[in-house]
């Protein structure tokens, strides 16, 4: 079921804006005088509320900021470990699964640990979020035994666990834990969670936001999302393909091949 090395579907009109911006210059930014990869938006997102997000366009743009656990396959469905480190370790006397992260940052720099991990599922469960809650509501309980290492110990076994759960989008706890205790205090706890505007989300990806939704950015080549050095991998028709430390180059999340 688990698969190294592949990568999921992107957006065609994202992928195109990318390829035609490759074979231009980077951007300097004004500020930080570091080259920047700007990709134009094709329109605005309706909202960059990852939990109000439904509509396929809003959706499409978050999928390029927000990071799952776990990816698919694009031609097989297979799972493949993409904040993980490696397929889940499962405890079938405990029904618990054991989890353990890459070193990966948010586009702020700071690092993405298990407490990111717990934290936006607890955040699903507390708010009955729509259109996650099917995915969580039957796991009883979240524990983290250090920053890279997340359990999850389920009611009973459930077959989505790995297929949806896993590839829930990922939140930054730093960005949201006031957000969630604002939400917690008001009259409609999820409609205030919802309707909450988010100008800036942080990424833990390629891309991430500049100057409101305006444009997608790739971030500085003095940023690193994933430690580990590159590596290249044959990928059936998707030829070869590039994953980790992909920054340092500026080579795109996407088949070389595209390129």
């Amino acid at each position: 079921m688990f698969k190294a090395g592949r990568l999921p579907k992107i957006s065609v009109h994202l992928v195109l804006i990318i390829i035609s911006l490759c074979w231009m210059a980077p951007a300097i930014d004004a500020k930080s005088k570091v080259p920047h990869l700007k990709v134009g938006l094709a329109g605005e997102p309706k909202t960059l509320n990852i939990w109000l997000a439904g509509d396929r366009w809003s959706s499409s743009v978050l999928s390029q900021i927000y990071q799952p656990l776990f990816i698919r396959d694009p031609d097989t469905l297979e799972l493949i470990p993409w904040l993980a480190a490696q397929a889940p370790i499962y405890d079938e006397k405990a029904i618990c699964y054991t989890i353990k992260l890459r070193s990966t940052k948010w586009s702020d720099g700071s690092e993405l640990t298990s407490a990111d991990v717990a934290f936006t599922g607890r955040i699903i469960q507390e708010f009955k979020i729509p259109r996650y809650l099917a995915k969580w509501e039957f796991v009883k309980k979240i524990e983290t035994p250090d920053k890279h290492t997340v359990k999850f110990f389920l009611r009973e076994p459930m077959a989505i666990f790995l297929s949806r759960s896993l590839t829930t989008p990922i939140v930054p706890k730093k960005q949201w834990l006031k957000i969630i205790a604002e939400a917690r205090n008001s009259e409609k706890p999820l409609t205030a969670l919802l309707n909450h505007k988010i100008d800036h989300p942080w990424a833990a990806a390629l891309l991430y936001l500049r100057n409101g939704s305006r444009a997608l950015t790739s971030l500085s080549k003095k940023t690193r999302i994933f430690s580990e050095p590159a590596k290249r991998y044959k990928a059936g028709n998707w030829g070869l393909i590039s994953k980790g430390s992909f920054l340092n180059s500026l080579e795109l999340q996407m088949p070389l091949s595209w390129l």
